[in-house]
């Protein structure tokens, strides 16, 4: 499987709204400084939320609370279309694995289907780890990070259609809950055997998660 990593150019060149007006990643994530007598860009490159949005305000006129609340807007709609594509991913994963059980035990799932429902989980899979390795949280170009989650859950969804359809041709009956056996891969995690610890749990702001 390929996997992703800090595509954050990729994403904000994609005719965001501030690559558009010419913002270059330092001006964000360098700003100035005073040391003394002398106006230096602060070399911590770190998220304009832990300087207080600083760097926002070079352009900005608007106060600081408004900027961040206009961020965590930005990435609270992110959040909850990466967790309900998340969500769909597995749910495709774990039919794949239902299929390759009932192939073990004899079973004919066909191949087209199968192998079609693969394709298309591995497109959803790529855009949701696009999104997550970004670290922006959708923020360097809000309207494509929508779009490209939105089409992950597409593909998720037609992925579960057509596995669903090859298991039931196959005579394999398929729940309309999906278990996801969470708990199987969140307890004893690692060497360290690491705990579940739900205050740490990322819930969708919007609640439409919990509907499914």
């Amino acid at each position: 499987m390929p996997f992703i990593r800090h595509p954050e150019y990729e994403l904000f060149s994609f005719n965001s709204i501030h690559w558009k007006a010419g913002a270059a990643c330092a001006d964000c994530h360098m700003p100035y400084t005073k040391i003394g007598s002398y106006k230096v860009s602060n070399h911590r490159v770190t998220s304009p939320l832990k300087t207080d949005l600083r760097a926002c305000m070079q352009c900005h006129s608007e106060t600081a609370d408004w900027l961040r609340a206009q961020v965590e807007a930005i990435q609270d709609r992110t959040v909850s279309l990466m967790i309900r594509s998340g969500y769909a991913i597995a749910a495709v994963a774990k039919h794949l694995e239902k299929a390759h059980t009932a192939q073990e035990a004899g079973k004919n799932i066909d191949k087209a289907l199968y192998d079609k429902a693969k394709d298309y989980y591995i497109e959803a899979f790529l855009r949701i780890n696009f999104i997550g390795a970004e670290n922006s949280v959708g923020f360097h170009n809000p309207a494509e990070a929508l779009r490209v989650l939105g089409d992950s859950l597409a593909f998720a969804g037609k992925a579960e259609a057509l596995l669903r359809q090859a298991l039931a041709k196959a005579g394999i009956d398929v729940p309309i809950k999906v278990d996801l056996e969470l708990k199987k891969y969140l307890e004893n995690r690692g060497e360290k055997k690491l705990k579940f610890n739900p205050s740490l749990e990322i819930k969708d702001p919007f609640g439409v998660q919990e509907m499914f």
